[in-house]
């Protein structure tokens, strides 16, 4: 199913017409540019980064697709605008995470006259479907413009479930300067992204545990930063990571839970897993985490489920979970195994294969010279700091 919401300039109220597209998952981690606020808050104000999913190859389809038609029409390029994406990508958000669609908002941003709009679902690789859309619903509004007007665009992505996009984009015309921080390209745009979200480790270790020097120390400051783990408080006062212990399913869920943004929701009063009341500590999360289909536990033999909170995780497992939060991500796993000790007709094949190819995880090199996995091996704090670190590393 297909459902394309569209608005050109000229009608005063957002009248958004159902059309058809594709139908679309759980936002999973979206891109979220900074606001037009000081440059003190602007790290602040990107924690929303694209932490599970790339999305630049779909803003880049858009933005380069949207311009190929100006520029056969004799139009002046268009150029993305700070404010009008920030303000897409939100709308983006609420449509992923809350299912609310984007109507009766405030049409203009300060300097920028709304001059076109498009929500579009489509799967990754088929951005072109919503360029044509674009064209479709917004061409002549372009054409039409005044000859004294520039055109600039915000572009806001959400990865769904099984390679599905939610797509929002915005047209705004705007005379002389450009009244908000604009990017001729969209490198220019990322790499403004990446500069706010560049994250440099403490001098000194937050930690009791942990050294500056220890292996892992970058990541896991930086999970700590990013309030994906505090870690605990002891009974002196001081703050431990405890890197060397391993991670179990619960605190998994809670990890995955955070770096997809805390999405605001209200779990099921009465819990679907015999082995997790609603009054565990970590219930909402792993609620989350079965709702959005990155874990469904296991089927008892009375028929009912059991999520097996506090068994620790391993590396097959691992992969497994970080693919699916990922809005399982289109990918074919190579013939031959990138790991010895991992066979293509394993379970998560498909998942550490990904990880490998993402260089997310590269396993171990033996004195073979041949790469291992280790699939059975569990996750530690340390390891999966580096793993989550990577993850949203390969997202910029």
């Amino acid at each position: 199913m297909k459902t394309v919401f569209r608005h050109s300039r000229g009608v005063t109220r957002r009248a958004l017409a159902a059309v058809v597209v594709l139908s679309f998952g759980l936002l999973l981690g979206v891109l979220h540019a900074p606001t037009q606020a000081s440059a003190s808050s602007t790290a602040n104000a990107v924690t929303d980064l694209n932490l599970l999913y790339s999305n630049r190859p779909s803003v880049r389809a858009m933005f380069d697709g949207i311009n190929k038609y100006r520029k056969a029409n004799g139009l002046s390029p268009a150029v993305l605008t700070l404010a009008g994406t920030d303000q897409s990508q939100g709308w983006t958000n609420d449509w992923q995470r809350l299912g609310i669609r984007p109507a009766d908002t405030t049409d203009d941003l300060p300097g920028l006259r709304w001059a076109g709009y498009l929500s579009y679902a489509c799967m990754s690789g088929q951005e072109f479907e919503a360029v044509k859309a674009w064209i479709e619903y917004n061409g002549d509004s372009m054409k039409g413009a005044s000859p004294e007007s520039a055109y600039a665009l915000g572009v806001g992505v959400a990865p769904g479930l099984h390679g599905s996009l939610r797509m929002q984009v915005v047209g705004y015309e705007f005379t002389g300067s450009a009244p908000s921080t604009v990017f001729t390209t969209v490198d220019e745009y990322f790499a403004y992204v990446d500069a706010a979200n560049a994250f440099t480790a403490p001098a000194a270790s937050l930690f009791q545990d942990i050294k500056t020097d220890q292996q892992f120390y970058k990541e896991m400051t930086w999970l700590s930063a990013k309030s994906i783990s505090a870690g605990w408080k002891e009974n002196d006062g001081s703050s431990t990571y405890r890197p060397l212990t391993s991670v179990s399913r619960e605190a998994m869920a809670a990890f995955i839970y955070r770096m997809a943004g805390s999405p605001p929701w209200t779990p099921p009063q009465t819990s679907a897993y015999v082995d997790v009341p609603t009054s565990h500590p970590f219930y909402k999360e792993i609620a989350w985490l079965a709702m959005s289909g990155i874990s469904t536990g296991w089927e008892n033999q009375d028929g009912s489920s059991s999520f097996r909170p506090g068994l620790p995780i391993s590396r097959d497992a691992m992969a497994a979970f970080l693919y699916r939060a990922s809005g399982y991500p289109a990918y074919t796993p190579p013939a031959v195994s990138p790991f010895q000790d991992v066979a293509p007709q394993q379970q998560f094949y498909k998942e550490m294969a990904w990880l490998s190819a993402r260089g997310i995880s590269t396993g171990w090199t033996e004195n073979t010279g041949q790469r291992t996995y280790r699939p059975l091996t569990l996750i530690t704090r340390d390891a999966m700091a580096a793993f989550l670190y990577r993850i949203a590393d390969k997202a910029r």
